[in-house]
């Protein structure tokens, strides 16, 4: 793939910022490595697209985003519900989802779950996985399947493999260092102490 392929085949970034961070105790979007935010950290390495959305219930929106809160229906119901809010604002036919706490995340991740979805029959979920299990906020995610999700969330179903369990979904072995999420205080100071020896 050469720069510039997501934006012309209709691929959005949406960077997920909207829970509580909780385990971290302070907003993980702003957390820095270096003078970054995970979040430009993560905008910077994923390469171009065709829009970039930053699901956020407060948190700040990085330059070169727009802002999509979670609907009001589905608000406070995890993830899916800001993967859903976002895929009905886009104007992408496919979303690239990250979490604001996986800053190891790059263009090399894109590429490899990109490369799977255009072998697939019909536009289907396609996810990370590592030795640690599967990643759904990782992943690919067609405009077509929003639909299916928002009545799965509504039902009462809040875990997003469940949420995307009629949707099908295939999965992509990553190396497990891509996919390192920061949920807490002790993950982030052992990213920044290696993030500072280079």
């Amino acid at each position: 793939m050469k720069v510039g392929d997501f934006r012309e085949n209709s691929i959005g970034l949406l960077i997920l910022a909207g829970g509580k961070s909780g385990r971290m105790g302070r907003e993980k979007s702003t957390l820095l490595l270096g003078d970054k935010t995970f979040s430009q950290h993560i905008g910077e390495a994923m390469g171009e697209y065709s829009e970039k959305l930053f699901s956020t219930n407060g948190a700040k929106v990085p330059e070169g985003f727009a802002a999509v809160p979670d609907d009001p229906d589905l608000k406070w119901n995890g993830p899916a519900a800001g993967i859903i809010s976002a895929l009905e604002v886009c104007k992408s036919d496919w979303l690239m989802v990250v979490p604001c706490d996986a800053p190891n995340v790059d263009y090399k991740v894109a590429e490899e779950l990109w490369q799977v979805a255009t072998s697939l029959e019909k536009p289907t979920p396609v996810l990370a996985a590592n030795s640690g299990g599967i990643e759904p906020l990782i992943a690919l995610y067609p405009k077509a399947v929003c639909d299916i999700m928002r009545q799965r969330l509504t039902s009462g179903t809040r875990k997003v493999l469940d949420v995307i369990a009629d949707t099908g979904y295939v999965l992509v072995p990553m190396n497990d260092e891509k996919l390192v999420n920061i949920n807490w205080p002790k993950d982030y100071q052992a990213i920044k102490e290696n993030y500072e020896k280079g």
